[in-house]
């Protein structure tokens, strides 16, 4: 989370999970490998739409695109809220 912090690959809260990974198209197509997985392992099915992704500020806006578009995500608005907390 940051360059001095612990490693954090993951959050879970009850029925949501938190992901960190460089944004990159391997690791995002990872993800999303992981995630078709996961509902064929378990029977729980991801909300698509209720599932977004957030950038760091250090990120070009094309890859932005480019990386959404992979996911199928929506992009996290600014000012948006995760279990009622900011999401920055």
């Amino acid at each position: 989370m940051g360059r001095k912090c612990p490693v954090v690959s993951h959050l879970m809260f009850a029925d949501d999970c938190v992901l960190f990974t460089k944004a990159n198209q391997a690791n995002c197509e990872s993800v999303k490998h992981i995630l078709h997985s996961f509902q064929s392992a378990t029977g729980q099915m991801v909300n698509w739409g209720k599932s977004s992704v957030f950038f760091s500020s250090n990120i070009s806006v094309n890859a932005k695109s480019h990386l959404t578009n992979v996911l199928g995500f929506s992009p996290m608005e600014k000012g948006s809220k995760y279990l009622g907390l900011p999401s920055v």
